[in-house]
């Protein structure tokens, strides 16, 4: 796999590969600072064109007017979220237990832009870090692209059950999805599966699954941005990640 070096919301909103209007948004991450949210990553989205510093109250008024037409849903943790917010986006927010994906859904004409990384929507995370993000544009007309895209469709659905409080935003945005994909049948390959926790399964089992009984594992990469103890010499053990692939 080829890494490159970019600012993240530059390929969040890349214009070369969309040049139409973003027609919804949904986010997730564990920290959230809704100044930097609204200043750099929906600035980017909803393509605004007013300097949030020396024009400010223009900004804010152009920022909302988009957001009357285009959804936007963030859920986030509510232990992890700062004060701030000052446009009419979605802000959902987990209580009693840690919600730490760090998920973005942006939806085109032709494609949707999924966008999954280590990074949280603050300034350390998609700037003075150094983090890790993986971008993909899934067509609509593309078979396995509809896999993939309900499985993420389901994992908001998951994601926004936590919340407790389901907002109108995220509801508008995945109306949205599914007018693209509806009746649209799935393709049985996919070049990757979207795996989560709010599942039935640990992540570790459904990994698992997709690995077909004959075969050989080579080579095991992990992305993290934190990655505890996991020594292949404690392989009985049930929370061995390296032990449980190794058998």
């Amino acid at each position: 796999m080829k890494l490159s070096a970019r600012v993240v919301v530059d390929r969040l909103a890349d214009l070369e590969a969309a040049q139409d209007p973003c027609l919804g948004a949904a986010f997730t991450s564990f920290t959230f600072d809704p100044v930097f949210f609204e200043e750099s990553v929906l600035r980017a989205v909803l393509r605004l064109t007013s300097d949030p510093v020396e024009h400010r109250a223009r900004f804010l008024d152009e920022g909302r007017a988009a957001l009357l037409e285009i959804p936007v849903a963030c859920i986030v943790d509510a232990s992890m979220r700062k004060a701030g917010r000052r446009m009419p986006y979605d802000l959902l927010e987990v209580h009693g237990r840690t919600f730490h994906p760090k998920v973005g859904l942006l939806l085109f004409e032709s494609f949707a832009r999924v966008h999954v990384g280590s990074g949280n929507l603050t300034e350390d995370g998609y700037g003075k870090n150094t983090e890790l993000f993986v971008t993909f544009d899934l067509p609509y007309k593309d078979p396995a692209s509809v896999a993939v895209l309900r499985e993420i469709d389901d994992f908001f659905e998951s994601a926004v059950a936590l919340a407790g409080n389901p907002g109108t935003q995220l509801a508008l945005v995945r109306a949205e999805l599914h007018r693209r994909i509806e009746g649209k049948a799935p393709g049985a390959a996919t070049a990757f599966a979207v795996l989560h926790s709010e599942r039935d399964t640990p992540i570790l089992t459904q990994l698992l699954a997709l690995v077909p009984e004959d075969a050989r594992i080579t080579r095991v990469g992990v992305m993290a941005p934190f990655f505890e103890r996991d020594d292949a010499s404690t392989g009985a053990e049930l929370d061995s990640v390296l032990g449980q692939l190794g058998a």
